[in-house]
């Protein structure tokens, strides 16, 4: 992991680039992508990058994929809408979330869209 979390800052810091797409993210675990994608945000903040994204390829649909972005979540810790339309980040809103505030994951999903049988291009889908 040390080496990968230093590959990323260094690729920061050289290309100046202010995303990052990760092709088959399900192919990482849910922690260790959490983990990285934490590490590389400090990376990029400590160059002046606050809105550093960082996307990945989720298929399996969206309760696989809401593991992956943000600070995850399974179908049973999913709000009601009034309430998630007030959720702050605050440390006593844990229950919606399977990661602790700070340790995300990745920013939004990529999808992929098709159309006559193949790939077209690729929608950014948010956290729901």
């Amino acid at each position: 992991m040390a080496k990968i979390q230093l590959f990323a800052c260094l690729t920061i810091q050289a290309l100046d680039i202010d995303a990052i797409r990760i092709d088959k993210s399900i192919q990482v675990t849910v922690d260790a992508i959490a983990t990285w994608a934490t590490h590389t945000r400090g990376c990029a903040q400590k160059v002046g990058k606050k809105n550093f994204m960082i996307t990945g390829e989720v298929t399996g649909g969206d309760t696989f994929g809401s593991l992956y972005i943000g600070r995850g979540r399974q179908p049973n810790q999913r709000p009601s809408y009034p309430v998630a339309a007030n959720l702050t980040g605050a440390a006593s809103e844990s229950q919606y979330f399977l990661r602790d505030s700070g340790k995300n994951g990745i920013d939004a999903r990529l999808i992929p869209s098709i159309c006559l049988g193949r790939v077209t291009s690729m929608c950014i889908v948010g956290p729901r």
